[in-house]
């Protein structure tokens, strides 16, 4: 969150520019903790 905030401040980006920016889901930890989960055969996804 914090580097989009920044990248939005040094472009100038406004409030509808963020919300027309494509954001990831899930988030880059919620995909580690089901790697994690994968490996242990507990997967919720797979």
């Amino acid at each position: 969150m914090i580097a989009e905030s920044v990248l939005a401040i040094e472009f100038g980006a406004s409030s509808e520019d963020i919300a027309r920016t494509v954001h990831g889901h899930p988030t880059f930890s919620k995909a580690l903790q089901e790697a994690a989960r994968t490996v242990n055969n507990c997967s919720i996804y797979v």
